[in-house]
């Protein structure tokens, strides 16, 4: 059977709408507050029914335990491809390090260029200049150690 509420929240959020909800409607009905009650009774729904109109609102939907799926479109990146590297961690890491490496791997820089040891007045590490493609300028970055 095909629902127009497809469910949207996690079993977690389903558990805790419903006792929460419960409590609540019944703390509602004792005090005489319609209120109350009725706000019980709406998260007694969204437990039951595993929908949160507000939830649909916004775009969110946690029921599903995929992470390609929750990741996946604006939210996040999915990774559709992954790389072993059968080197050791130490050449990986040295590597790696070498700033002017950096764009052979990373797409978005153009050149990394190490301006040498550390930053005026700052703590130790590295001050590189980074330069994108399509940016006429290049931005100054510091990473320390």
């Amino acid at each position: 059977m095909n629902s127009l509420y497809k469910r949207n929240i996690s079993s977690t959020e389903k558990w805790v709408s419903t006792v929460a909800g419960a409590a609540l409607a019944i703390v509602g009905y004792q005090r005489s507050n319609r209120a109350m009650g009725l706000t019980g009774l709406g998260l007694v729904a969204r437990g039951v029914s595993g929908f949160c109109p507000v939830s649909a609102a916004i775009g969110r939907n946690t029921a599903s335990e995929d992470t390609r799926e929750a990741l996946g479109g604006s939210r996040g990146v999915r990774v559709e491809v992954s790389t072993t590297i059968y080197r050791p961690a130490q050449e990986i890491y040295a590597y790696w390090r070498q700033f002017e490496n950096l764009p052979r791997f990373m797409e978005h820089l153009e050149r990394v260029e190490d301006l040498g040891g550390a930053a005026p007045n700052g703590p130790h590490g590295d001050l590189l200049a980074c330069r994108y493609p399509g940016r006429r300028k290049s931005s100054t970055t510091f990473l320390p150690n």
